[in-house]
């Protein structure tokens, strides 16, 4: 079993930058890289922030947390119609002969043959 070897240089961690050379650097900073690079909670951001910058020499504003509250709630509205559609087609096609014609063909020959079946009745109709 062969083993996979690292390179025979000493590895060393690189010293922090002060948050307000992060910010000077990299102008725009959001909350989960702050969380990420000091280690710190998502609960500890703003009071880090209040911390290790003077007041009023920078900028919080929420961008993220907004896109997915509404994110949350397109798939909510979405699941809701799509679960009100299938119902109402449901209801529309739960007819005792339809029922008993598409558990015959699905059981025989399975989906192919009932799709291929539908096809089939459908263009001899047009």
């Amino acid at each position: 079993m062969s083993g996979i070897r690292l390179p025979e240089e000493e590895i060393s961690s690189k010293e922090l930058l002060d948050l307000s050379q992060l910010i000077q650097k990299e102008k725009l900073l959001f909350s989960r890289e702050l969380e990420e690079y000091y280690v710190i909670e998502e609960n500890e951001v703003e009071a880090f922030l209040q911390k290790e910058l003077p007041e009023n020499s920078y900028e919080s504003n929420t961008v993220l947390g907004e896109v997915e509250q509404i994110k949350v709630r397109l798939i909510k509205h979405f699941y809701a119609l799509d679960c009100h559609v299938f119902r109402n087609v449901n209801l529309h096609f739960d007819k005792k002969g339809l029922s008993i014609f598409f558990r015959t063909f699905t059981h025989a020959g399975g989906a192919t043959l009932l799709l291929l079946l539908i096809i089939l009745l459908a263009s001899s109709s047009l």
